[in-house]
């Protein structure tokens, strides 16, 4: 920053305190006025808040007196040839400042041998600017922060008041879920029906949960008698991952990688996704003649914030960045193709605020996704902290930042859209909107109109016991494989006859044809 101390021939800093940082000092025309620049370039010792104070000084000289009215009667007046041509022999010669300006309100004087009584009593005046104190506030210029502004669930009516506790208080409970979308830039969103718990305000993004792909695939025996490469694939482990996809390679006579006929080299085209646990890496695919072999699966943990979306109303949020006032942002993009996992999801172009930068996200998701894999994207901010040098070289990057979601889309629930009902959802489910009804005690009233985001569940969360298979399971709900492929995107990625113990499934059974 820079600060004008003017007129000025020095530049004081108080002695009670140590500032760091340079002075540079610029002549303004012909005018007897300097401006000073400070600089300051904190290093890791600078942290905190440091006030530096300065103060301009004028030395006197022939140019800042006049003749008045004697003030002193001097015997003898000496000024050591500073003021030639001055009339000493009036007695009632005198010296004294001219002021620079109103701005310059304290006048101190400094000893100096050999000085006039006329000029203060023996002493030279020097006159000083008021003094001008600035604060500096140094602080770390970290990397940018990643937030989400995300969809709410909040309970609306009907509502009962109960009296609970003691001493008793009264307390209201409702029991309608409704999906509320998220807070907006610039994020003043209290009203009055909603209380500030229940709105969707910009949150950090906490990568607390984690989706497990195959990260490697170690060869334990490349076996032998391969006459051809292929590929590999990996069933679920207990029902749960897939989408792991390699390729292999064999040593031929005179390679010198390894027995001749032996699987040598394994290259992962797609890791997958949602391993609890490593899982079986098998041949799929050409592998002629292999014999012996066996791998062992290598996953890894990727973390993600979790985000849970419904049918219906879909995907809508706000990913914000963050950053120091002093530091702008730059860009915030989004690091995985979304077009590629989450087709037509719409990203927004950024939206700048107040220092912050945000991008809106949306997302209508099909039907058949109810209990897929969390998909995950991940976002990447970036600030302005970057130096580049006259010459253009780059003295250092900007600095930048990344964060995961992970969406997932609710199993056995339904958000309503703008003028659904609950017909709407039992022909996209393909069952009754009594038996929907039936499920949702809380919709009292079949026949009004039901607000955009009420949640209907439409079908039942069964665990699967051990032993079971999905034959076992529509015998037992009177049900269809296609029906729970339909309802469970995580059985319809895998083989239908795997599922694990402990998994769960969406199920709509038919009462009048179940075989328990």
């Amino acid at each position: 920053s820079a600060y004008k101390v003017a007129p000025s021939a020095a530049v004081w800093r108080s002695a009670t305190s140590f500032y760091p940082g340079t002075l540079i000092y610029h002549r303004q025309g012909q005018e007897s006025r300097l401006r000073m620049e400070w600089e300051f370039s904190p290093d890791d010792r600078d942290f905190g808040r440091t006030v530096a104070c300065f103060q301009g000084q004028i030395v006197l000289s022939c140019a800042d007196v006049e003749l008045v009215t004697p003030r002193h009667n001097c015997t003898q007046i000496e000024l050591d040839g500073i003021c030639p041509g001055l009339d000493l022999a009036n007695p009632e010669t005198i010296l004294r400042t001219s002021r620079p300006s109103n701005t310059f309100s304290s006048v101190e004087a400094s000893s100096m041998d050999s000085v006039c009584c006329a000029c203060g009593g023996g002493r030279k005046s020097s006159v000083f600017s008021e003094m001008i104190c600035v604060n500096s506030d140094t602080k770390l210029d970290s990397a940018p922060e990643l937030f989400i502004a995300p969809q709410t669930t909040v309970m609306e009516a009907p509502c009962k008041t109960y009296v609970l506790g003691d001493p008793p208080t009264e307390e209201t409970r409702c029991s309608t879920p409704v999906v509320r979308a998220p807070c907006r830039p610039p994020f003043y969103c209290e009203t009055e029906e909603l209380v500030s718990t229940a709105i969707g305000y910009p949150r950090r993004i906490r990568e607390t949960s984690s989706i497990a792909s195959v990260q490697e695939v170690k060869i334990l025996n490349g076996g032998f008698g391969c006459t051809t490469g292929g590929t590999l694939s990996a069933g679920p482990t207990g029902g749960f991952g897939f989408g792991f996809h390699a390729t292999f390679e064999i040593a031929g006579a005179g390679t010198f990688r390894g027995i001749s006929g032996a699987i040598t080299g394994i290259t992962i085209e797609d890791p997958g996704a949602g391993y609890r646990f490593p899982p079986e890496i098998t041949v799929s695919s050409g592998g002629e003649g292999c014999q012996g072999y066996s791998f062992q699966a290598v996953i890894s943990q990727v973390g993600f914030h979790v985000i849970d979306i419904w049918p219906g109303v879909g995907l809508d949020i706000e990913i914000v960045a963050g950053d120091n006032s002093f530091d702008p942002l730059s860009s915030i993009t989004a690091l995985d193709s979304i077009s590629a996992k989450m087709p037509r999801a719409t990203l927004l172009a950024p939206v700048s605020f107040a220092g912050f930068m945000t991008r809106r996200l949306v997302w209508k998701p099909l039907r058949s996704l109810s209990g897929a894999v969390p998909i995950s994207i991940c976002f990447g901010a970036e600030d302005s902290s970057g130096v580049i040098s006259p010459r253009g070289n780059v003295l250092s990057f900007n600095k930048t930042s990344s964060a995961c979601i992970g969406i997932r889309v609710v199993r056995c629930q339904y958000a309503l859209g703008e003028g659904e009902t609950l017909q709407h959802v039992a022909a996209y489910y393909q069952t009754n909107w009594l038996q929907i009804w039936a499920t949702n005690p809380q919709l009292q009233n079949p026949d009004i109109e039901l607000k955009q985001g009420t949640v209907a569940i439409f079908g039942h969360l069964y665990e699967v016991e051990e032993g079971g298979t999905i034959e076992k399971i529509t015998r037992k709900f009177g049900t269809t494989t296609t029906s729970i492929m339909n309802l469970n995107n995580d059985v319809a990625v895998n083989s239908l006859d795997v599922v694990g113990t402990g998994q769960e499934l969406c199920v709509i059974p038919n009462s009048c044809f179940t075989n328990v």
